[in-house]
Formats: C-alpha cells, structure tokens, sequence
C-alpha cells in the first residue's frame, strides 16, 4: 500500500510539474502576443478624408443627375506629420447604392503602404435611369482594415439632382499635391465661366487639356515671374469640366462641396 501510494505522490509530482511548465510556457506565448498587440495596435492609424468610424455625412447639391460623379477617397495610416504606422495595413472596400444609379470601384482592395503611408481609390456614380429636380442617389462606402488589428470607417454621400445652373466643386486633402476643380453645367446652353485665384495659394496646370480654350488670361508678378490668377472658358451645356491646381502648401486642404464650405476659388 505505501509503496502504491508513494508511486501515486510520484506520479501527482510529474503531471504539476509537466502542468507548470506548460503553464509558464503557455503565459510566456500570450505574454509576448499581448504585448504585441499592444505595441501594434498603439501605432495603428486607419483614416480616410472621406471616411470615419462614426460614418461620414456628405451632401452634393445641383449634381447634374446627368454625369457620372466621382468620389474620391484618400486613405491614410498617419496620426499627425511626425507619428505614422511603421506597417503596411491592407483593407477591403465595399460600396452600396440606391437602385437608380450603380456605382464602379476603382479596385476592391488596397493596402496603405508603411512607405508612404497612404493610398487612394475612386468609386464612380452614373444614373441608370432619368433623374429630375430633386432626385437622390445615396452612396455608402465602407473600408474594412484587415490584419491584426481591425477597424471599419464609412461615408454616405448624398447626390441631389438641382435645378439648371451651374455649379461647381473642389476636390482636395491634406498631403494632395493638387486640387481639382470640376464645373458642372446643366443648363442647355453654353456657359461662360470666369476663374479668379491667388497665385500664392493655387497655380494652375497649363498642361490640363481645357488650356488651350482658356480666353482673357490675366497675369499677377511675384517675384520677377508671371503667373496667372485669372482666365475665362465657355462650358458646352449638360457637361463637365476637370481643371487642375497646384497647391503651394500641401498641408492645406481646399475642399469644396456646398455653400457652407470656403471656396478658395472665385467663380463667377
């Protein structure tokens, strides 16, 4: 009997110490897994211009319900100038519409590079039937982080068909080398379109394709050299235009979408 029981005692010893060991090894493994996540996850930046985890709300008035209407989102892996993820961080884009209009993803994926932390993608609105004054398109589109750390971030945009006139928005974000310019003129006949700007804000892409219709050029001098700030186009009826801007401060972001926002362009 007590040599039994000696060899019970044995045999309890080995199985706690075999417990133990993989105890100890098991807490090391989630020791260093969290302290991983942790470090990871202090530095993971997942933004977007366009997006946010509280989804985005945008509103386009006077859309032409006509072209087609491009949004852009520039995607980010940034807290500020200094701080920045040191990973790459890919994520997934889903979009969906209301059923008067589709949409097209420039890609359905992306990964925001740990080089230049950022990335880009497009989604582009046509009608799929006759809209009229008042008509709506809603648009919402999701980019999903994938990886360690998961994040969802969303925008809805709201495209509303507006009277004939024109009309017009600015494009930008902040690190954007450019801004662009779209006039949109849903009236039936030609219109003239006067463009004034600082040159010390915006210089204009002479190679944009429009150029070579620009009329009344006008020119400002800063220091020694001339740059322009101020030209004329005529725009054909139920069309838009593309005109491009370089800006001098990249940190600076000239988006315009409506009446409540500050046009760093005057259009008249």
């Amino acid at each position: 009997m007590k040599k039994n029981r000696k060899k019970q005692i044995l045999i309890l010893l080995l199985l706690m110490c075999c417990m133990l060991s993989i105890v100890i090894t098991f807490g090391r493994y989630v020791s260093s897994d969290i302290v991983n996540f942790f470090v990871r996850s202090k530095e993971f930046y997942f933004n977007a211009d366009k997006l946010s985890e509280n989804t985005s709300i945008f509103q386009i008035d006077n859309w032409s319900g006509v072209d087609s209407y491009t949004i852009n989102v520039a995607m980010d892996s940034r807290k500020n100038n200094i701080e920045a993820a040191s990973y790459d961080i890919p994520y997934d884009i889903s979009c969906s519409i209301s059923n008067n209009a589709i949409y097209q993803l420039s890609k359905t994926s992306g990964i925001i590079s740990r080089n230049s932390n950022s990335d880009s993608f497009n989604v582009i609105v046509t009608p799929n039937t006759v809209l009229n004054e008042g008509d709506r398109v809603v648009v919402e589109i999701t980019a999903t982080a994938r990886g360690d750390y998961k994040k969802i971030i969303k925008g809805r945009f709201t495209l509303v068909v507006g009277k004939e006139q024109l009309s017009y928005e600015i494009t930008d974000s902040v690190k954007s080398p450019y801004c662009n310019l779209r006039l949109t003129n849903t009236l039936s006949g030609y219109t003239n379109v006067n463009i004034e700007f600082d040159p010390q804000d915006v210089l204009l892409d002479i190679t944009n394709e429009n150029y070579d219709n620009f009329t009344n050029i006008q020119y400002e001098t800063i220091n020694g050299k001339n740059y322009i700030k101020e030209f004329q186009i005529s725009i054909e009826p139920i069309s838009s235009i593309d005109i491009r801007f370089y800006k001098v401060d990249v940190n600076q972001n000239y988006s315009y979408h409506d009446s409540n926002d500050t046009c760093i362009i005057d259009i008249t």
